[in-house]
């Protein structure tokens, strides 16, 4: 059964008001079509105060648009980073993870279909299976290596979001009748964007 991964909620901005209320910039989030969707990214080097206040700022666009996962290529940026905090449960505290240099070491041959969206791909959503569970490893902003083990929605949202590192977008992974088909449509809402 497919369950819902980026699908827009409110829950998020009650879930995470501090979040909403921060002077942590709010980035524009590209709209597919868009070259820099499509570009492999850059490692990240070091993490400076550059690096930080990019997760910061990622972090708050994520929770105000709102959104489970963020890759920095969303927001015009070509690292290898994405943010993520799949808690979907009110009274569960938020755990927002920035996830650097992400890589899965390990897939389960188990796979699942979850119906998938993208705050590049506005209100469009469609089915697609990955493994159910994988194990990521990166680099935090504390400067140490990570490493976890995914499941259900958290491993489909870390495997979306490394897909954007890699130029990747879920309606790739469509037939290219239904991908042409949305592509369309966000052509068409980039020109109303257009026009104000």
């Amino acid at each position: 059964m497919a369950t819902p991964c980026y699908h827009p909620s409110a829950f998020l901005l009650h879930h995470c008001p501090q979040r909403r209320k921060s002077k942590n910039m709010i980035r524009h989030i590209l709209i597919h079509p868009d070259p820099r969707l499509k570009r492999l990214s850059d490692p990240i080097s070091e993490i400076s105060a550059d690096v930080g206040k990019l997760a910061d700022d990622m972090l708050s666009t994520m929770y105000d648009a709102p959104g489970v996962g963020l890759a920095a290529p969303q927001v015009g940026v070509n690292q290898r980073m994405f943010v993520m905090d799949c808690v979907k449960n009110p009274d569960t505290p938020p755990r927002p993870i920035v996830l650097i240099n992400p890589e899965i070491t390990w897939a389960s041959e188990d796979l699942t279909t979850y119906e998938e969206g993208c705050l590049s791909i506005p209100d469009q959503y469609a089915d697609v299976e990955r493994p159910s569970e994988v194990r990521v490893r990166w680099l935090g902003l504390d400067g140490k290596t990570h490493e976890e083990q995914f499941a259900g929605l958290w491993a489909t949202c870390a495997q979306h979001e490394i897909d954007h590192l890699d130029g990747k977008l879920f309606i790739d992974y469509l037939r290219p009748l239904k991908r042409q088909m949305i592509t369309r449509k966000m052509e068409k809402l980039k020109r109303e964007l257009a026009r104000g």
